[in-house]
Order: C-alpha cells, then structure tokens, then sequence
C-alpha cells in the first residue's frame, strides 16, 4: 500500500509500490507550487523526518522550533570570531550580522561619573550630569522649573486634577474625615459667613469678623473703574442707614487717655464733608492740632537728608499754654482757639536746627482780630543772628490800635499796622505812587500791560475803571528789547475780565506822545494827532442829524446825513454785504455813487472797473415803504455787482466774482443813512 491522502472526502493512494510513480500537487499558502510532485523532501533545522523505530513504512516528520539565535533566518550562522561583537542591522537592511566595537564610541565604555543639582533665583533648580569616559562627553545641564518641565497645578499629585466646571472657584486644604489634618487641596465655592474666598458685595473691603470668619465691609468699597487714576477707596454709608445723607469716618489716632478713655488725638475725614483734628496732647511736641505742609527733604541737620523735613508750613490752632510741654491747655485766655498761620521753610528755630525758618505770620483771634507776627518766634533777616529770635512785640504791635489799617511794605516784608485818614480830604495833593520805573514797564512782547491803578465796584458784574500801560508796538531797535518806545498809557472800562473801550495816550507807532485815540476794543478807532489832523480808522462813517419825521403817516426819527463810506473789503466767489443803511430815505430821497472793481490776472488790462448810482426812495410813505433802491450804470458796466435789500431793510450789495477778486466802495447822501439796526461791514 502506497501514501494515502485524504483529500475531498476520500483518501487517495499515490502509490502501490516501491516504484510507483504517483504524484500529488504540494501548495505554500493556498498557492500550488509548479510541477507535480512524487517525493517530500523535510529540510531546515525546525524539521526533522525518521522512519518510525520498528515500521519503516512509516515517517516521523518532527517539528522541533526555534531554540537559539542563531536558527533564525535572518541571522548569523556562528558565533566565531565574533567575541566581543555586537548585533548591528546589515547595511543593506536584509538581515542582522556582528560587527566589532569601533572608535566611534559604539560599544565604549562612557558613563555619568556625578550629578548636581543647584537651586534657581527665580525657582526650580538646575541639574548637572557630569561624563567620564574614553570619549570626553561635554557635561550636560538643564533648568528643570514649571515653564521647562510643563508642570502645572493640576500636574501635581495632591492638587485638582483639572479645572473644566470650577470657574469663579477657592482653593482650600481639604479635610480628613473626622479629624482636622488635611491630605490635598480642593476647588471650593465661596460659603457665606466663613473664611472661604471672598466675602460680602462686589468691591467690598474684606475684614477679619469675631477672629475666624472673612467678612465684606458694607460701607467701605475699593472701586476700580475707569483708568488708574481714578481708582479709590471710599467710605460709605452702611447699605442699612436710613438717614438722608449717612455717615462715617476714617480716623488715625493715638492710644486712649486712662482717665478719659478717648485718645488723645486723633485725626478724622467724615462723610459730612469734614476734617476733625483733636488733640489733647500738652507735651512734646507742644502746641494745638494743625495741618502740616511739606515740600522738602531734610538737609542732615537734623533730619536726614533721606527723610521728610518736619514742616514747611503749618496752620494751629493756639492752645493759650505758652508753648510750655505738660502746661495745661487753657481755654478761657483770650489767646485761645487763635488760628494760626506759619511759613518759613524746614521747621521751628532752635540749637539743634540752626536752618530752621518758620515762624507765625498772621492770626484770626477768638474775637476776630487779625494778629501779625504774634507766635513764640519772630524772623529778623537772614542777614541777622541769630536770624530767628524770642517774640517780645506788643499787642499794639499784633493787633494794631482803633481805626489803623493793614499796611504793606512789599515783597519780602510783613504787613504791618498803620494810621490811615478818616476823611476822603486831603491837605496835599494825592499821590499813587506804583513802583519803580521798571516795574511799571511793560515786557518785551507786543500786547504786554501793567496796570497803574484800578477802580471797581464789587457787584455781580464787576465794572473796574484802569489806567495802566501797554506794549504797542516793539522798539526800533530789537522785538526783544522793552524800552519806553512803543508804550502808550490807557484809560478803560473793563466789565469782569473784558476791556469794553478805551482811550490812549500815545500814538500806535509809539512815537507822538501827545495823540490821543478813542477806541472801542473792535477794529477802527479815531486818533487825535498832534492837533493837526483828525485820523478815522472805520469801514463806514456817518454823519447825521437828528430830526422827526410824521409824513404820510410815518413816525419816526429821521437821520438826515451822510454815509461816507461803507467798504466791501476784498471778496471773492459770491458775497453779499449788509450795508447797514436804510432803504426808507427821508423827504428828498437819497443817492449813493458805488465804486466797484474786479480782476482776473497781473496788470490793468485784466482790472473790470465801474461806477454806478444807487437811487433810494422816500420811504416816508406806506406806499413807498420798503422800496427795493434801483441801480443804473454811469461808467464801466463789466463788474457783476447788484443791489437788493435785506429782511431788516437795510440796503445788501452782491459781487458774484467766480474765481476772480473784487471790492467795492459806497458813497452816500440822504436822510435816514443811519438806523437803528446799523450793521457794521
């Protein structure tokens, strides 16, 4: 009997002899091999056929594995001559082959010999690997912080490990069981009336409430809107006060007087709008309460040139101790409750502070008296010494005496008390005297004044009558210079703080001293030369006399007179002027001759001129009133000039120029030129 295989659901025999010549078909995978095949042939070291011990007929096809590195396909065959090797992929990526250690460090020994760690400034710490070995590595470092290592809270082992629906949330040490140790931390929701997040309303301050509960001021907030500068800390009335306006205070003060149980000072800002200073305080540093004003570092001697000096100024109320330390405080003196005011600079006179300076100048007493120079100290001079000395002037020196005034000796000298005349007569001529030359001469630019006396009354509107002197004109010689040249003296009226009119000695030019100018502080004045002429500086003059007109029904003023000119002024495009001058004329009527002009380039031959008349109607009548005047062409005619009149009846004059330029000039005769809606052009 031949090999049989069961194939399709029978077995078939390929032989039936030694020498049969059966064949079968052999597949790898699903794959048939090419050609028929007659033998299998077992081969590879996983594999081994024997005929099975007493029944040759029979094969044994054992399949024993792979045991060692070397069976494997893809690997060396032996391990000869490969001591010391290592296992490296074949260049061509087919397979695995030894190859010896070489200098390029593969298979040498290099090793990390220490390591340090160094703590950063910032925090975190720096490692260190320091090599040693055949190849001379170079040391590595490395900053191992948050940022580098990218550690973040929730990285942490005893932290929250995210954040995702704990917005607006606390961070607290959570608490073990039934005992008060901690474990970790946790998310918590602020817990009203507890010491967890923040307490109260928005903006709300927040305090220490009993010594163990976090709670929010109700009336004191930190509000924080707008740019920086307007940030603040206010204090409010509690939200519960039922009062009107409310109350409270910020308040320093000192430890309380056993016998009174209050401080003995204190300094308070209320809510009413109010600065209370109190102060029962006798010893040093004597005196009442006050407020300090300083603006200087200490000079070293003795306050240190790092620290504020002591006082620069100072307003005290006088306790009436005689600046004596421990002297009981003494209110029925009449010295008592005095305000003082001090100036000087760098603290009180005394052996210890030689640069001291500051000293009282002026008091408002109990009564109401004004006091000068009445403190403990009184400045001589600089010039003196010592400069500051013991004050030993007289009430009659402080106070002055029944019916004398205050008196100034100027700048850097005290007022002082002085007899002055009851009666408005003198028995010598009066004298005002201002100063020296200079300081009554105007500075160096054009517009610059200096007032020499003023006159006012206080009302709501203050009217002043001033004389004083103004810069014209700069001197010939230099715009910098400020000589008398260029000065004239005024005479105005000024209503608060604006000069209504005025009138001038001195010409514009500075030069003429005898002109006189009468001027109403708008453009045109009229100057009084030297008696040799009269100048006018106007757009339109009018001479008219005042009359009554009752014709046809009208009455009326009538201003019989003449306009001598009424100017345009150069105009462009289309410009319509308000003469000012009434279209209702007098009985007679009037006449107007208007000069008008244009040009559209360099030179006379591009220069349109014309003269025309203007012929008003009497306006006298209720048929005539109101009457457009009529213009008719004596010489030219090219300028486009037209005549109409305004909603107040007054006469308009219209240029319609385009891009040229243009101008023109009115003269005028006949009653009524002048009427109460006068407009000046």
């Amino acid at each position: 009997m031949g090999v049989k295989v069961y194939h399709n659901g029978n077995w078939v025999e390929f032989s039936t002899g030694s020498n049969a010549s059966a064949s079968f078909i052999v597949e790898e995978e699903g794959t048939p091999l090419v050609g028929l095949a007659t033998a299998l042939n077992f081969v590879g070291l996983g594999v081994t056929a024997t005929n099975t011990i007493g029944n040759p007929s029979t094969k044994k096809i054992e399949i024993t594995g792979v045991s060692t590195f070397l069976q494997l396909s893809d690997t060396p065959a032996t391990y000869v001559g490969s001591g010391s090797s290592i296992v490296s992929v074949k260049p061509d990526s087919s397979g695995l082959e030894f190859i010896k250690a070489d200098s390029s460090g593969l298979g040498r020994d290099n090793y990390v010999e220490n390591v340090t760690f160094t703590t950063l400034s910032g925090g975190g710490a720096q490692i260190k690997l320091e090599y040693a070995g055949p190849d001379n590595f170079s040391d590595i470092t490395a900053d191992l912080t948050p940022t580098t290592l990218d550690l973040g809270f929730t990285d942490l082992t005893d932290t929250p490990g995210n954040y995702t629906g704990h917005a607006h949330k606390f961070v607290r040490v959570n608490k073990d069981g039934s005992t008060s140790n901690g474990t970790a931390l946790e998310f918590v929701t602020q817990i009203p009336g507890t010491a967890v997040g923040a307490a109260g309303a928005d903006k709300q301050v927040q305090f220490n409430d009993g010594g163990s509960t976090l709670a929010g001021a109700d009336s004191l907030e930190f509000v924080k809107s707008g740019s920086i500068s307007s940030y603040g800390l206010y204090l409010k009335p509690f939200s519960t006060d039922s009062d009107n306006y409310g109350g409270g205070r910020i308040a320093a003060q000192t430890k309380n007087n056993t016998s009174t149980s209050a401080p003995w000072n204190r300094a308070s800002i209320t809510a009413d709008g109010a600065l209370e200073l109190f102060r029962t305080r006798v010893v040093d540093p004597v005196g009442g309460p006050h407020i300090d004003f300083k603006s200087q570092m200490g000079d070293g001697y003795p306050t240190g040139t790092g620290q504020e000096e002591d006082m620069d100024a100072r307003i005290q109320m006088d306790y009436a101790n005689g600046w004596v330390s421990g002297q009981a405080i003494n209110p029925s003196s009449a010295d008592y409750s005095s305000i003082t005011f001090q100036t000087g600079g760098r603290g009180y006179y005394d052996s210890a502070n030689t640069n001291g300076r500051v000293t009282e100048k002026i008091r408002i007493g109990k009564y109401g008296e004004i006091g000068i120079q009445a403190g403990r100290d009184l400045y001589v001079s600089e010039t003196a010494n010592p400069p500051v000395i013991a004050n030993t002037r007289t009430d009659a020196q402080i106070y002055g005496t029944n019916g004398q005034v205050l008196m100034s000796q100027g700048k850097g000298y005290p007022v002082k008390w002085s007899n002055s005349s009851s009666s408005s007569s003198f028995s010598t001529a009066l004298e005002v005297e201002t100063g020296s030359s200079s300081s009554i001469q105007p500075p160096a630019s054009q517009g610059a004044t200096v007032n020499l006396a003023n006159f006012r009354s206080i009302a709501p509107n203050a009217v002043k009558l001033l004389i004083y002197n103004v810069r014209v004109k700069y001197p010939a010689t230099s715009t910098s210079a400020n000589g008398w040249e260029g000065v004239g003296t005024r005479i105005a009226r000024q209503i608060d703080v604006t000069n209504q009119a005025h009138i001038q000695f001195g010409a514009n030019d500075g030069s003429g001293e005898q002109n006189i100018h009468l001027h109403t502080n708008q453009l045109g004045d009229i100057q009084l030369q030297d008696a040799k002429r009269i100048l006018l500086h106007a757009n339109k003059i009018d001479f008219a006399k005042l009359g009554t007109a009752t014709e046809g029904g009208y009455v009326g003023t009538d201003y019989a007179g003449m306009t001598i000119v009424a100017n345009s002024g150069n105009v462009s495009g289309t410009t319509t002027i308000d003469t000012g001058i009434s279209v209702n004329q007098g009985h007679g009527g009037g006449v107007g001759i208007l000069f008008s002009s244009r040009h559209n380039d360099w030179g006379t031959s591009s220069v349109d001129a014309q003269i025309d008349m203007i012929k008003f109607a009497v306006g006298s009548g209720p048929a005539n009133k109101n009457s457009v005047p009529t213009r008719s062409n004596i010489v030219g005619g090219s300028v486009p000039i037209s005549v109409s009149k305004s909603p107040q009846n007054t006469l308009w004059i219209t240029m319609t120029l385009g891009n040229y330029g243009g101008r023109w000039a009115l003269m005028m005769m006949g009653g009524n030129c002048v009427d109460a809606f006068t407009v000046d052009v």
